[in-house]
Protein backbone atom coordinates (compact mmCIF):
# COMPACT_ATOMS: atom_id res chain seq x y z
CA UNK A 1 0.00 0.00 0.00
CA UNK A 2 1.59 3.28 -0.86
CA UNK A 3 1.00 6.15 1.65
CA UNK A 4 0.18 9.47 0.89
CA UNK A 5 3.80 11.14 1.53
CA UNK A 6 5.37 9.18 -0.91
CA UNK A 7 2.80 10.66 -3.85
CA UNK A 8 4.68 13.78 -3.31
CA UNK A 9 2.23 15.85 -4.72
CA UNK A 10 3.05 19.42 -5.21
CA UNK A 11 1.31 22.65 -3.67
CA UNK A 12 -0.44 23.65 -6.71
CA UNK A 13 -1.76 20.29 -8.63
CA UNK A 14 -4.68 19.87 -10.61
CA UNK A 15 -7.33 17.16 -8.99
CA UNK A 16 -10.18 15.24 -10.32
CA UNK A 17 -12.94 15.38 -7.77
CA UNK A 18 -16.02 13.17 -7.94
CA UNK A 19 -18.81 13.52 -6.10
CA UNK A 20 -22.09 10.96 -5.93
CA UNK A 21 -25.77 13.31 -6.06
CA UNK A 22 -28.15 10.15 -5.99
CA UNK A 23 -27.36 8.01 -8.91
CA UNK A 24 -25.38 10.56 -10.86
CA UNK A 25 -21.78 10.89 -10.77
CA UNK A 26 -20.26 14.43 -10.92
CA UNK A 27 -17.03 15.12 -12.12
CA UNK A 28 -15.25 18.48 -11.23
CA UNK A 29 -11.30 19.52 -10.88
CA UNK A 30 -10.09 21.75 -8.35
CA UNK A 31 -6.11 22.30 -6.92
CA UNK A 32 -4.15 20.79 -4.01
CA UNK A 33 -3.58 23.28 -1.08
CA UNK A 34 -1.58 21.29 0.98
CA UNK A 35 -2.29 18.71 4.13
CA UNK A 36 -1.49 18.12 7.70
CA UNK A 37 -0.07 14.19 7.94
CA UNK A 38 -2.30 12.02 9.40
CA UNK A 39 -5.32 14.91 9.54
CA UNK A 40 -6.44 16.21 6.75
CA UNK A 41 -6.08 17.40 3.21
CA UNK A 42 -6.59 20.93 1.88
CA UNK A 43 -7.98 21.46 -1.44
CA UNK A 44 -9.85 24.54 -2.81
CA UNK A 45 -13.59 24.33 -3.71
CA UNK A 46 -14.68 23.21 -6.96
CA UNK A 47 -16.59 25.39 -9.16
CA UNK A 48 -19.11 25.22 -12.26
CA UNK A 49 -19.90 28.15 -14.42
CA UNK A 50 -18.46 30.54 -12.04
CA UNK A 51 -20.56 29.31 -8.91
CA UNK A 52 -18.77 26.97 -6.22
CA UNK A 53 -19.82 23.25 -6.35
CA UNK A 54 -22.45 22.37 -3.52
CA UNK A 55 -21.52 20.02 -1.21
CA UNK A 56 -21.92 18.97 2.29
CA UNK A 57 -20.32 17.98 5.62
CA UNK A 58 -19.38 14.33 5.29
CA UNK A 59 -20.07 14.04 1.59
CA UNK A 60 -17.69 11.08 0.56
CA UNK A 61 -15.57 12.72 -2.32
CA UNK A 62 -12.72 10.54 -4.60
CA UNK A 63 -10.04 11.90 -5.83
CA UNK A 64 -7.99 10.98 -8.73
CA UNK A 65 -4.16 12.25 -8.86
CA UNK A 66 -2.23 11.58 -12.04
CA UNK A 67 1.21 11.64 -11.80
CA UNK A 68 3.49 11.06 -14.43
CA UNK A 69 3.44 7.17 -14.78
CA UNK A 70 0.44 6.22 -12.51
CA UNK A 71 -3.04 7.69 -11.37
CA UNK A 72 -3.80 7.37 -7.68
CA UNK A 73 -7.37 6.70 -5.97
CA UNK A 74 -7.99 8.42 -2.97
CA UNK A 75 -11.70 8.19 -1.01
CA UNK A 76 -12.14 10.94 1.73
CA UNK A 77 -14.44 13.11 3.16
CA UNK A 78 -15.56 16.60 3.95
CA UNK A 79 -14.45 17.56 6.82
CA UNK A 80 -14.79 21.51 6.98
CA UNK A 81 -15.95 23.48 4.08
CA UNK A 82 -14.78 27.18 3.89
CA UNK A 83 -16.69 29.62 1.57
CA UNK A 84 -16.12 33.40 0.63
CA UNK A 85 -14.10 34.66 0.25
CA UNK A 86 -11.16 32.37 -0.34
CA UNK A 87 -13.50 28.83 -0.77
CA UNK A 88 -11.48 25.81 0.42
CA UNK A 89 -11.97 22.79 2.11
CA UNK A 90 -10.51 20.25 4.69
CA UNK A 91 -10.97 16.53 3.65
CA UNK A 92 -10.39 14.05 5.45
CA UNK A 93 -6.82 12.27 5.33
CA UNK A 94 -7.20 8.98 2.87
CA UNK A 95 -6.08 5.88 4.86
CA UNK A 96 -6.53 3.56 1.54
CA UNK A 97 -4.48 4.73 -1.38
CA UNK A 98 -5.04 2.63 -4.94
CA UNK A 99 -2.58 2.93 -7.89
CA UNK A 100 -2.92 2.08 -11.08
CA UNK A 101 0.18 2.13 -13.88
CA UNK A 102 -0.67 4.58 -16.89
CA UNK A 103 2.09 3.97 -18.63
CA UNK A 104 5.57 1.95 -17.77
CA UNK A 105 7.26 4.96 -18.31
CA UNK A 106 7.21 8.72 -17.93
CA UNK A 107 6.93 10.57 -21.21
CA UNK A 108 8.17 13.77 -22.34
CA UNK A 109 6.85 16.35 -25.36
CA UNK A 110 9.81 16.88 -27.30
CA UNK A 111 10.49 18.31 -31.15
CA UNK A 112 13.24 17.07 -32.12
CA UNK A 113 14.42 16.46 -36.22
CA UNK A 114 15.34 13.40 -37.07
CA UNK A 115 16.54 12.01 -40.40
CA UNK A 116 16.89 7.88 -41.20
CA UNK A 117 19.45 6.78 -43.47
CA UNK A 118 18.44 5.47 -46.50
CA UNK A 119 15.26 7.20 -46.39
CA UNK A 120 13.83 10.72 -48.13
CA UNK A 121 12.61 13.05 -46.47
CA UNK A 122 12.93 14.15 -42.11
CA UNK A 123 10.58 14.35 -39.96
CA UNK A 124 10.07 15.23 -36.10
CA UNK A 125 9.85 12.96 -33.23
CA UNK A 126 7.30 15.26 -30.69
CA UNK A 127 7.07 12.31 -27.78
CA UNK A 128 9.50 10.32 -26.29
CA UNK A 129 10.48 7.90 -23.29
CA UNK A 130 12.92 5.00 -22.25
CA UNK A 131 10.63 2.94 -24.21
CA UNK A 132 9.23 4.13 -27.25
CA UNK A 133 9.05 7.54 -29.55
CA UNK A 134 6.69 9.30 -31.66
Amino acid sequence: MISFKEINLPVGSRLQMALRHGSVDSIYYTQFIGYLDGQYLIVKTPFENGISVQMQLDEQVTLRILSGVDVFTLICRIKTIFRAPHHYMHLSFPTDIKAIALRAALRAKVNLPVQINGVAGAGIITDISLQALR
